[in-house]
């Protein structure tokens, strides 16, 4: 195929358009093109260095707010991972980000289980991601500096969301399971955005206060609303206010004023 200019095409994958949206998917599609431009080194996982401002060189049509922002929703997803733990001067920001390929092939395979495609439409889609058919796919290239230092955060992570869980069913007196993928992952979401545990169990205080007790609305005391991006930042800034107006204002002695007799 001929091309309209001489430059070099960036990949749109329409199944991956349709399930992580069309900037989601390209750059996904580019980040896969990066690392399998790394040299491979065994079996071990590659990861690929960029900053905001080289993404944006790569996607000029797109702002690099726009860009960090379907990035991070990729993070989110659980198919993108980053980290700024490789560089050598701890004041270096610029992240690395590498492929969870078997949670990508999970989301697709979810995606076709819940439509009318079947799996030879998906095939090139998987195929792309793959060098073994659409099976899971290993991890290639890296270091182990770089394979252990995610397998450290995945499990920080999950120790994080584990503690989240475990504070909402002390504060409610329900039972949601540790091992749910779906409650789970709406929690490392905010993770993943920034945000801390203690935040997360600001925002469980705050809406058991409010909720709790109440027919109508402890219903909702549930990670899937307590933890959707829409709700958490907004459960977020009325606990941190209310705690603001809470403190006292402080209290000085006048030591010029006499005394009455």
């Amino acid at each position: 195929m001929q091309l309209l200019t001489n430059e070099k095409p960036l990949m749109a994958l329409p199944l991956l358009g349709v399930v992580l949206g069309l900037e989601q998917a390209m750059i996904l599609q580019q980040l896969h093109y990066r690392l399998q431009q790394i040299k491979a080194k065994g079996n071990e996982e590659a990861w690929y260095c960029q900053s905001l401002d080289s993404w944006h060189k790569q996607f000029p049509f797109w702002s690099s707010s726009k860009i960090k922002h379907s990035i991070r929703k990729l993070e989110n997803e659980g198919i993108v991972y980053s980290t700024d733990k490789f560089n050598r001067f701890s004041v270096d920001r610029t992240k690395w980000y590498t492929i969870d390929y078997e949670k990508l092939q999970h989301i697709l395979h979810t995606y076709i289980a819940q439509t009318t495609l079947s799996e030879q439409e998906v095939e090139a889609i998987t195929n792309a991601f793959s060098s073994h058919g659409g099976n899971a796919i290993p991890m290639t290239t890296g270091t182990k500096k770089k394979q252990s230092s995610k397998a450290i955060y995945t499990n920080k992570l999950a120790a994080q969301i584990d503690e989240v869980l475990i504070y909402l069913n002390e504060k409610t007196g329900k039972q949601f399971s540790l091992k749910t993928q779906a409650n789970r992952n709406y929690i490392s979401g905010r993770i993943n955005a920034g945000y801390t545990v203690e935040d997360c169990k600001l925002v469980i205080d705050e809406q058991t206060q409010c909720w709790l007790g109440n027919l109508e609305m402890e219903k909702y005391l549930r990670p899937m609303t307590l933890f959707r991006p829409s709700n958490f930042e907004s459960y977020l800034n009325e606990a941190r206010k209310k705690i603001l107006c809470s403190v006292p204002e402080p209290f000085e002695l006048d030591y010029t004023a006499g005394e009455d007799w």
